[in-house]
């Protein structure tokens, strides 16, 4: 019957996902070949090391002007207006600056790294991954009303400015956009990116 019918639905899904080429392993999109695996890899590792600075680039330009807007948009001590002017609200603002500063010396630190480091592209991937899975977790970290929650406050409203967010359209779109993006941007295939996409579903 319809148990019957299902099974057998599940069985087509897992042949079709993990049947095999001569050349590659299903769904994986790795060679079983171990030597055309490490020259596929090679010949991509110029490329993927472009997109790695370019990617750093973007996220300078990104956390810069997120410094820019701290110091321009108000009062530093609150994150640029992002929390209201209490003694919580300024260890809040400070906390968050912090997280700021904290995301652009580890940017920096992976730029030296590639610069600096013969990576293999093996290597560069696993760097593109802790980059993003950084990214998802900054993101929140530097959300005016997830910080406070995260720090133990209980009403998080008291201390953020209500205008600073309204909801949480802005930072799943940042979410999206970072996950998205990496994705489309570089050249590494699924299998070594999909710890990312955990990690932002995850971190909301």
């Amino acid at each position: 019957g319809s148990s019957t019918a299902r099974t057998g639905l599940w069985l087509f899904i897992y042949r079709v996902l993990m049947s095999s080429c001569s050349e590659c392993s299903g769904i994986w999109l790795c060679f079983t070949d171990p030597g055309v695996e490490c020259g596929f890899l090679s010949s991509r590792r110029n490329k993927l090391a472009s997109k790695v600075f370019q990617a750093i680039g973007l996220a300078f330009v990104y956390l810069s002007l997120t410094i820019l807007l701290v110091f321009i948009g108000g009062d530093s001590s609150t994150s640029g207006n992002m929390f209201k002017d209490t003694d919580e609200g300024g260890q809040l603002g400070e906390l968050r600056n912090i997280v700021i500063f904290t995301m652009m010396g580890l940017v920096a630190l992976l730029g030296l790294t590639v610069a600096k480091c013969s990576l293999s592209a093996a290597g560069l991937e696993v760097c593109v991954m802790c980059f993003a899975c950084l990214l998802s977790t900054f993101l929140v970290l530097e959300h005016p009303w997830y910080l406070a929650k995260l720090s133990g406050i209980h009403d998080p409203w008291a201390h953020v400015e209500s205008q600073s967010i309204s909801n949480d359209n802005l930072l799943m779109l940042h979410l999206d956009i970072g996950v998205t993006g990496i994705h489309l941007m570089m050249p590494i295939r699924w299998m070594k990116l999909w710890p990312a996409s955990v990690i932002a579903v995850l971190c909301y």
